[in-house]
């Protein structure tokens, strides 16, 4: 067992796994097709159902007619959306109560701001597109990027909280900062416990390169999306310092290997704003309820 798998094992107990994450889970890794069964989940559990309709329900959808069970929701919302929301409901809902540790609000409307900036930089062509949201591999991996910081927040929130203090003071980043104190840093964490949640291969690998994307070399194109993602992310962001630091350095190489110039960039700023306000518009209602 490595290192990092102790640290995961061992101490407090990390919140179980919900059932509709592993079933939105397999739905990504293409083993099974679960929208009614995750629609289901979503019904059973009334504090997931009420969020699942605050969404549907938010200016977002701009219809004044109120609705008020699941079937509905899924009506306006599409399945993918439906499904989408539902998993980031049931994420936000496994990680509560790390106020103390964390500021929450910032930490989601970056990793949700992510998950939305990595369908759009999944390729140049995305930039003439109406953005929807989607269900596969990029939304999920840029959601769960920064799971490890979660993890660290739990289980060790004392070395974390050092570890985030030595990188506001010393202007390091927050992964050098994990490595001197922890040893390893939240990339590391995220991976591992990803791969012990059987999460897709892809998603376990964004977490595990998002930092340094050059080093993947299986599914590296979702590893140098989520990269750029976060990082933009990061730079757009003027509350991220408080849970990260400043940003860790920026991949040019991964930004022209995906099709990227520099003529795009007007056109994908412009789309990064609009995606950072609609994270910001789903975080108040995913954390309202």
């Amino acid at each position: 067992m490595t290192e990092v798998e102790q640290f995961i094992g061992g101490g407090v107990t990390l919140p179980s796994l919900p059932a509709l994450i592993e079933e939105a889970v397999l739905a990504a890794s293409g083993q099974k097709d679960n929208f009614v069964q995750i629609a289901r989940l979503v019904q059973r559990d009334i504090g997931l159902s009420a969020q699942v309709l605050k969404i549907a329900n938010s200016p977002y959808y701009g219809s004044s007619h109120r609705i008020s069970n699941v079937s509905m929701a899924i009506s306006r919302m599409g399945t993918r959306e439906f499904k989408i929301m539902a998993f980031s409901a049931a994420v936000i809902n496994t990680f509560k109560d790390l106020e103390s540790v964390l500021d929450m609000s910032a930490f989601w409307r970056h990793c949700l701001a992510s998950s939305l900036a990595s369908q759009l930089l999944s390729s140049p062509a995305e930039l003439e597109m109406e953005q929807e949201l989607g269900d596969g591999a990029y939304y999920m991996a840029g959601l769960m990027h920064h799971v490890g910081i979660l993890v660290e927040a739990i289980k060790d929130p004392r070395r974390y909280m050092q570890a985030r203090q030595f990188a506001q003071d010393s202007g390091w980043s927050m992964a050098d900062s994990e490595r001197r104190v922890f040893g390893f840093d939240h990339a590391d964490v995220g991976a591992a416990l990803l791969r012990m949640w059987r999460f897709p291969e892809d998603v376990c690998d964004a977490a595990q390169y998002h930092l340094r994307p050059g080093d993947a070399t299986a599914n590296r194109k979702t590893a140098q999306v989520v990269h750029l993602a976060a990082m933009l992310c990061h730079e757009l962001e003027p509350d991220q310092e408080h849970f990260e630091g400043v940003a860790p350095w920026f991949s040019e190489e991964a930004f022209y290997e995906l099709g990227w110039t520099q003529e795009n960039l007007p056109v994908l700023l412009r789309k990064l704003g609009e995606c950072l306000g609609k994270a910001e518009r789903f975080r108040e209602v995913l954390m309202s309820v």
